[in-house]
């Protein structure tokens, strides 16, 4: 990072790429980047969005590997020494309490979870407020049966081009992670 240049700007760049995709199927300039000045921004745009094109339809948007905007936010503003207050979980809050049928599904590891039951970030805990405490029902992933554990490896073995001998190397696997999904696919990437 270099200081105050707006590299990753606390997460603007994912809700430019919800709004260009939800846009895409609409718009006449639809390879046309979307460029956001801020969440205010966003949440108007994306509302218009909705109000325009989506009327009375459920949307649900999936952002994936949420933990990497969390890690990369909180770096930005450590590095620019200020607080970070997760703006984009406060602008998806607000996104959903204004329009129930525009949903959000965040998907990440420990560093969601960790923020999710309050243990995540000290600066925003020691000061009360925690945007992602009550933001969702959450959800652990436990661990699966012998026999769907060893059906997701398969899985990914067509997935990620891995090609097993033997069925001993994925008994070995499913016994190394414990039929934990998440293990089974960090183990296999």
């Amino acid at each position: 990072f270099e200081k105050n240049e707006n590299v990753f700007r606390k997460g603007l760049q994912i809700a430019e790429v919800i709004l260009s995709t939800l846009s895409r199927e609409f718009s006449d300039h639809a390879n046309e980047f979307i460029k956001l000045k801020n969440f205010a921004d966003f949440n108007y745009q994306i509302n218009s969005l909705y109000n325009n094109y989506y009327q009375g339809k459920k949307i649900t948007i999936i952002i994936d590997e949420f933990d990497r905007y969390i890690e990369q936010s909180d770096l930005e503003c450590q590095f620019n020494e200020e607080d970070n207050e997760y703006k984009l979980v406060d602008s998806i809050r607000h996104i959903h309490t204004e329009e129930e049928n525009i949903r959000f599904i965040l998907a990440g590891f420990t560093v969601l979870w960790s923020h999710l039951v309050g243990t995540g970030s000290s600066t925003l805990t020691t000061k009360g407020k925690n945007p992602f405490k009550g933001l969702a029902d959450y959800e652990a992933v436990n661990d699966m049966s012998r026999k769907k554990a060893k059906q997701l490896v398969n899985t990914l073995n067509t997935d990620l081009a891995l090609e097993f001998e033997n069925d001993d190397l994925v008994n070995y696997i499913l016994d190394k992670t414990g039929h934990h999904p998440a293990f089974i696919q960090g183990f296999c990437s």
